[in-house]
């Protein structure tokens, strides 16, 4: 007989209780919407304990103060790590900090100004993973919200995207898959360190998983909000400074795989992704 689901603010799982889940959380100047985004995980419902890991990257706002708060309410349950410079504008780790300090079975992921909808998410995630043990990772679909917390009319994944992906259509993943959306086993001890620079994981996350199995699209989980607002890394960028962080990342994910001997694989990435970068950018 299963334990009884039930939600992250009312678990009183004891102090050596492993964790089955580990939610990763970056935050930098969230003041406004970290709230929001720890109380959509608080309402997380599950028959298995599950711990929080919020690094702040030093918000000169309140966010600190709110997390310590959180920290102090939910002290079983929730690790924060609040660093004293700000480390993103110098290209240091932020987010690998916060997985480096996981001890879950699984890997959830989602910024301090993103939330989730569906109670049951990182329930459906983990019995799906269970099911299929040849899938490194499942995700399902967001979809963004404004400032005025209204809803884009369209989901983040197109049809196209929203669906199973193969170890080999991975490797050679040209787009990207919602961070917020992604469970993923945390089967490898560390992230390259590639990735502490790359300015997009959710585009560079799927290909480095590939070593380490296919994905499961999971249409039965309610998209996740996605905000955009005129403070977020992205939204608040114009068209051409995106197209740039867009073609950064590019290299950066073709010298990883350069680097692991993907040869081919960086071939094909560097003619689907840095070609139409280049283009955008003279097309701005």
């Amino acid at each position: 007989m299963s334990s009884p689901k039930i939600p992250l603010s009312e678990a009183s799982y004891g102090q050596d209780a492993r964790p089955v889940v580990s939610v990763l959380i970056t935050s930098f100047n969230h003041e406004k919407y970290i709230g929001e985004c720890l109380e959509s995980i608080l309402r997380q419902k599950t028959d298995f304990p599950v711990e929080i890991i919020v690094v702040d990257d030093c918000s000169p706002d309140r966010t600190a103060d709110i997390l310590t708060a959180y920290a102090k309410k939910y002290s079983a349950i929730f690790k924060i790590v609040l660093l004293k410079e700000n480390h993103r504008s110098r290209c240091l780790p932020v987010y690998t900090l916060a997985y480096k300090a996981a001890s879950g079975e699984f890997v959830a992921g989602c910024d301090g100004d993103d939330f989730w909808l569906d109670p049951d998410k990182l329930q459906k995630q983990v019995e799906i993973l269970r099911a299929f043990p040849e899938c490194v990772f499942s995700f399902h679909n967001a979809i963004k919200m404004g400032e005025d917390r209204k809803l884009e009319k369209y989901l983040c994944l197109t049809k196209k995207m929203a669906r199973d992906f193969s170890q080999e259509e991975l490797w050679h993943f040209t787009s990207w898959i919602p961070q917020q959306s992604m469970l993923y086993r945390r089967c490898f001890q560390e992230f390259p360190p590639e990735f502490d620079i790359v300015p997009n994981r959710d585009n560079f996350l799927p290909i480095f998983l590939a070593q380490h199995g296919s994905a499961k699209f999971q249409p039965d989980i309610k998209p996740s909000i996605y905000r955009i607002h005129t403070e977020s890394f992205w939204s608040s960028k114009s068209l051409a400074q995106q197209n740039l962080i867009t073609l950064r990342s590019v290299l950066i994910i073709a010298s990883y795989l350069l680097r692991i001997g993907k040869i081919d694989v960086a071939k094909r990435l560097i003619l689907a992704r840095l070609l139409s970068s280049i283009k955008a950018l003279l097309d701005v």
